[in-house]
């Protein structure tokens, strides 16, 4: 009986086929890993205005990431008392946006968005990123979807 033959004679399989068998399932396993780290989490905006952060935590020329209750979304200051939010949701596939000293990165595929308006500057997203609607009450930022 050779190696190769597997089963249906001996009764089992044959190392060569739990060897591959292992391997596929690694394969597998490991794209499922690689996909879902960029695979952002289902979760919905707020429907309420939501306190995100406050007007000293995100200097003028900057943006933060922060979380709206349990979803991540993305503020900036573009300039002096101009307050922007947007969906940490990357409109090219999907992946949760962060934030680099001068724009919004998407790590999935290095798309990068301007703060002032959401605009891709680079990489592959076309579609900027959506704007959702923030107010200023007091010294507080707020957020809703």
């Amino acid at each position: 009986m050779s190696e190769e033959h597997c089963c249906a004679d001996c009764g089992g399989p044959s190392r060569r086929h739990v060897i591959k068998g292992a391997a596929a399932v690694a394969a597998v396993g490991t794209l499922g890993l690689a996909a879902s780290a960029c695979a952002p989490k289902k979760t919905p905006l707020p429907t309420e205005l939501t306190k995100v952060a406050t007007v000293d935590e995100v200097p003028v020329g900057t943006g933060k990431s922060v979380m709206a209750g349990e979803t991540p979304v993305l503020l900036a200051q573009p300039s002096a008392g101009q307050f922007i939010a947007y969906s940490s949701k990357c409109p090219h596939q999907g992946c949760v946006v962060g934030v680099d000293t001068e724009n919004f990165l998407c790590p999935c595929h290095n798309s990068g968005f301007d703060f002032a308006e959401g605009i891709p500057q680079f990489g592959p997203a076309r579609e900027p990123l959506t704007q959702l609607t923030c107010e200023v009450q007091g010294n507080d930022i707020l957020v809703r979807g």
